[in-house]
């Protein structure tokens, strides 16, 4: 199991920013005809657990986030809405991350 969470990882990391969700839900999508109806529901099941563990974690520095931002990242795969969100956020904060190293550094 590891090993599949270090494939996805590195599918993500080759992907362009602004894509790499929309990429990953299309590759999910292709090997869907291999899968049940009833594992895309696990993993949409699974995705909503690990955000509302993540809420849960909310008033812990950082943690929060970061679960929330994995248990959507989970959905992403079996929601192309989701998908095209995930990668719409990243956009956002590349900007704001830029922005800020500007200001930082000038």
């Amino acid at each position: 199991m590891l090993e599949r969470w270090k494939t996805k990882w590195e599918y993500l990391k080759q992907s362009q920013p602004g894509r790499r969700f929309q990429d990953y839900y299309h590759r999910r999508q292709k090997r869907r005809g291999q899968r049940p109806q009833i594992r895309k529901l696990i993993t949409v099941i699974s995705g909503i657990f690990i955000i509302c563990i993540g809420v849960v974690f909310w008033f812990i520095p950082g943690s929060g986030w970061v679960i929330i931002i994995i248990g959507t990242g989970v959905i992403a795969g079996e929601a192309k809405t989701i998908a095209r969100f995930m990668d719409w956020c990243e956009i956002k904060i590349r900007k704001l991350l830029k922005k800020f190293g500007k200001k930082k550094n000038g």
